[in-house]
């Protein structure tokens, strides 16, 4: 009797692990089924990007993310949030890139592009942001 606990703690282990890894490469079926042709891929994330609170893209093609850190620290001021600007520089398709574009905001949770000009709802406010000079700040 002692002599089958070995063996079969050896198919246990190789089952969880066969079933990990098939999981782990199968899909998410939480995530949405792009139309045939489409790929879903991810772009950034942490820890490059921290408590995302809203994205929006410009007419070129930038991505930029309002970040809030408010809930993720025990600081409660105000101006703890930002905007970052993440740009994929060697066409991998994800971002390599981080600029902040602009700080000391407040819950930056409504971004929109309007022309030139980067709209941000960040309560109580409503920020107009351009870059003049095309630097990325």
């Amino acid at each position: 009797m002692h002599y089958l606990k070995f063996p079969v703690l050896i198919v246990v282990v190789f089952l969880c692990s066969s079933l990990l890894y098939a999981a782990a490469q199968a899909p998410d079926p939480n995530l949405p089924k792009p139309p045939a042709g489409f790929v879903l891929s991810t772009f950034v994330h942490a820890p490059n990007i921290k408590s995302p609170a809203g994205i929006t893209v410009s007419a070129d093609g930038k991505l930029f993310v309002g970040e809030d850190e408010y809930n993720d620290q025990p600081n409660r001021e105000q101006g703890l949030a930002r905007v970052k600007l993440c740009v994929d520089t060697n066409g991998d398709g994800q971002a390599d890139k981080f600029t902040v574009f602009a700080d000391k905001l407040n819950a930056p949770q409504g971004l929109t592009f309007v022309g030139n000009t980067l709209y941000v709802v960040n309560a109580p406010n409503l920020t107009a942001l351009r870059d003049t000079n095309g630097d990325g700040i």
